[in-house]
């Protein structure tokens, strides 16, 4: 049978303060056994299904009616996709929804461009075997994506959808622009999960919904975020919008409610993605419904150690961030938010990056900083910030690339310590000089370049929040010409190789060009990407066939 469920203290949090320690260990058994009987009982319903009893009655009747309403609440086929910059949630989230609503799963962005968490926790779910991955790890499963080819694909879309998980019949999951976007004429009908603002929808659905005003193909929204205000439809939706931890949590107790069997890798899937949201519950955002539905999916799937594959979530998201470019670093989670003040609107981006080792990070300061600069000009930002979250430690520091952001956040998080997070290596290397004349140019100091903002960690429920906040009253730094500025070009080139990418970027800084409400002047990008090598290698090996 089953192990039983761990005794975890991270569940009563909440409690613990107000325990005597004598009565935390009665308190923690009561409720392992709670968590049992619920497993229990939910098994022998979803064994009963939705039989009658001798006399005609319906044994869980309740359930009976949850599934027949659930049967009616969105169109079978439906397409389940989540947000841009895509997280495990997200993902998590289409592939639950799918499973209980009769649709099809799809990804915001191909399989290769998943974070290492995501490709960790589809891993898993596929396994259920917990291993420690490194850069190795990361590659090999971007190969393996790239190669991997389903029974209604061609070698064309390779690499551009996975493996359908719990019912065989489901279909693969698919990138969403090559099923919402098929030629067949029939527009397919969309529910969003974990997502409902316009910043973060595919680009394909945001045209259809926002810019040409077409809404038929929405049919509902499942999130844990706050609506957005600029939603709307012609037509009724169906919305299940709870403010928990995850979203995937909100999935398992809609699972629970109509007496639906979760597939044992829908389980896996939906319990890596509640961790990772809620850092093993111990994120701000973190809910009661979330720290009871972790134990009973823990019980679901047999799983003896939550804590080692929340640990080797997180180390995994970790060994992806290294690989990647400044570049890819910076746009790799980021939002973009309005906040109304007194003087008009302030629009500005927060990027966040999540990880075990935050120093291997802000070795590249230098460049961070850069590609924020170049991220605050191209997006057409008053701020741009990113913050690095120490998952261990569970603290941040955040990245300043200008006079504005540093501020804005001193306004925001009063008590926090300005550092210099540059690294002394760069001092001494050619791109490392080169990048520090560049920010020269910019007039970012590095001595002040971070701040340490303690134990704030989460974007929704802290970052956010206190940044409206502040910026309401905030007022922009006033600026002096200098009017000696020296005209010199300086130019950073950086080539540096990731995976099967090669990225090769120039930096041109040229000074008193125009003025973007700080120093930066003007900033030109030139982005170059190689195809994949393993796509291409798979498209060749097919042709021979």
């Amino acid at each position: 049978g089953l192990p039983s469920v761990p005794i975890m203290a991270a569940t009563l949090k909440r409690t613990e303060s107000m325990l005597h320690a004598s009565r935390l260990d009665a308190a923690l058994q009561e409720f392992s056994q709670e968590v049992e009987d619920i497993y229990q009982a939910l098994a022998q319903r979803a064994a009963e299904g939705h039989a009658k009893g001798a006399d005609g009655a319906r044994a869980h009747p309740t359930a009976y009616i949850e599934n027949l309403v659930l049967s009616m609440t969105l169109p079978p086929g439906c397409l389940y996709v989540g947000h841009t910059n895509t997280d495990l949630d997200s993902v998590a989230g289409a592939v639950g929804a799918a499973e209980l609503y009769d649709g099809r799963a799809c990804l915001a962005q191909p399989p290769e461009q998943l974070n290492g968490e995501i490709m960790y926790g589809i891993s898993y779910a596929r396994t259920g075997k917990i291993t420690e991955w490194t850069a190795k790890d990361i590659d090999a499963w971007r190969t393996a994506a790239a190669l991997e080819v389903t029974k209604e694909e061609d070698v064309r879309t390779a690499g551009r959808s996975l493996k359908p998980f719990g019912a065989a019949n489901r279909g693969s999951i698919a990138v969403f622009d090559d099923v919402f976007l098929s030629d067949n004429g029939r527009l397919p009908k969309v529910c969003m999960v974990d997502h409902s603002a316009p910043a973060q929808m595919v680009p394909s659905l945001k045209r259809k919904i926002m810019d040409e005003g077409d809404t038929s193909c929405l049919v509902g929204i499942i999130d844990h975020h706050a609506l957005d205000e600029k939603i709307s439809s012609k037509s009724p939706l169906f919305m299940d919008l709870r403010p928990w931890g995850s979203m995937s949590t909100i999935l398992v107790h809609s699972f629970i409610r109509a007496g639906r069997t979760i597939p044992i890798d829908v389980a896996r899937l939906l319990l890596c993605a509640i961790l990772s949201d809620t850092v093993n519950l111990t994120s701000p955002t973190t809910t009661v419904a979330d720290l009871h539905i972790v134990p009973l999916l823990v019980r679901f799937v047999g799983e003896k150690d939550h804590n080692k594959l929340a640990q080797n979530l997180f180390r995994a998201k970790t060994a992806w961030f290294v690989t990647l470019t400044p570049f890819e670093v910076v746009h790799a989670d980021h939002k973009v938010f309005t906040t109304a003040t007194a003087d008009g609107t302030i629009d500005w981006g927060w990027a966040t990056v999540e990880v075990n080792e935050p120093d291997r990070l802000l070795e590249q300061t230098e460049q961070l900083l850069l590609e924020l600069c170049h991220m605050k000009q191209e997006e057409g930002l008053q701020l741009v910030f990113l913050s690095v979250v120490d998952l261990k430690r569970k603290r941040s520091d955040l990245l300043l690339c200008g006079e504005a952001e540093k501020s804005a956040a001193q306004a925001a998080f009063p008590n926090g310590k300005l550092f210099c997070s540059a690294s002394r290596k760069a001092a001494y290397t050619e791109k490392g000089k080169a990048a520090r004349a560049c920010l020269a140019k910019l007039k970012i100091d590095l001595e002040t370049c971070a701040l340490d903002v303690g134990s704030v960690t989460s974007r929704k429920k802290e970052f956010k929040p206190m940044m409206d906040a502040a910026l309401k009253t905030w007022k922009m730094p006033t600026e002096t010409e200098d009017e000696d500025e020296d005209e010199e070009e300086v130019v950073l080139h950086v080539d540096t190789s990731i995976s099967d990418q090669s990225i090769e970027r120039d930096f041109k800084i040229v000074p008193a060009v125009a003025k973007l409400r700080r120093s930066v002047t003007a900033m030109r990008l030139v982005t170059r990407m190689k195809s994949m090598k393993s796509l291409a290698t798979a498209q060749a090996t097919a042709e021979k066939e």
